[in-house]
């Protein structure tokens, strides 16, 4: 099914609506702007509006879906970063912090491995790239988030990468309670 039928109009998986000439005639009347709307059928009333305005905003039907894009739209450096290395680097960063012992590392450093292979199993790891991306830019403009909720404090990675502030480790917290089939 590429549309769902609404109450007013016909929202297409694409984002694109399709309406009714007297509901995008309505929408004309309240002033709103009617570029990028696509019609149900091409009527009298569509021809004779389409005489009158530029090929770019004539209306049309809609018969396809545009292809989704399902590229991140983050920056290259962060598309093409090596999330191991970059766990591992905060990973030393909190031992320095933190003064861990050589158990507590090597303890961290599997548990990181572990939930890494369970990132790359459900296909997650362009999500954690993103993650870093936002994190980084509220750093950057030094914008305050929440400490963490929900099942997701139970990663370790996100803790390290700062998406929360609860140690998962510390707590004892089990990563299936996150991820999990």
């Amino acid at each position: 099914m590429n549309k769902i039928s609404l109450k007013n109009r016909d929202l297409w998986q694409d984002g694109d609506s399709s309406l009714s000439y007297d509901e995008l005639e309505r929408l004309v009347m309240r002033g709103a702007d009617i570029a990028g709307l696509f019609v149900d059928e091409i009527t009298s009333k569509v021809k004779q509006y389409n005489l009158y305005v530029s090929k770019e905003r004539q209306l049309t039907t809609k018969k396809d879906v545009k292809p989704l894009d399902f590229s991140w739209n983050i920056p290259e450096e962060y598309i093409n970063l090596d999330i191991a290395k970059y766990v591992t680097s905060k990973l030393v960063q909190e031992a320095k912090l933190k003064s861990l012992t050589r158990e507590q590392i090597f303890e961290r450093m599997a548990r990181s491995a572990d939930e890494l292979i369970l990132y790359e199993k459900y296909n997650a790891m362009d999500i954690l790239r993103a993650l870093i991306y936002i994190i980084n830019t509220l750093d950057a403009h030094k914008i305050v988030w929440g400490i963490g909720r929900g099942s997701c404090v139970a990663s370790y990675i996100l803790y390290l990468i700062g998406v929360h502030d609860v140690d998962s480790i510390k707590y004892e917290l089990d990563i299936v309670d996150f991820l999990h089939d």
